[in-house]
């Protein structure tokens, strides 16, 4: 369990991952203000097809990670926040969530 008063600001061991799994406009909003806010451990992901451009674009990016696929968000991450099309929801939460790490709940 993390503390409440986790912030930017804590210790880079004590700071959780946050997963981001959809990089669209929404993703990518969110992975630029987390890290401008100080979050040093951000993996993200989108479709596997994506892949390389998605790293090529973000491999300066302070504190984002870009990872192959959504497992791998799952996997290494504390906190996952799904960025996609409403109607794919369910599909791609029933996909990645449960390779989820210890603590972590489905929507």
């Amino acid at each position: 369990m993390f503390s409440p008063t986790l912030s930017p600001e804590t210790p880079l061991m004590d700071q959780p991952t946050i997963g981001l799994i959809g990089m669209g406009a929404m993703g990518r909003m969110y992975a630029k203000y987390l890290s401008e806010a100080g979050w040093k451990k951000i993996h993200v992901c989108d479709q596997p097809q994506k892949y390389d451009s998605l790293r090529s674009e973000y491999q300066s990016a302070d504190g984002i990670t870009v990872l192959p696929d959504g497992h791998a968000v799952s996997r290494s991450s504390d906190f996952i926040m799904y960025s996609v099309e409403a109607e794919f929801i369910d599909t791609v939460v029933s996909q990645y969530g449960p390779f989820g790490g210890a603590g972590l709940t489905s929507p």
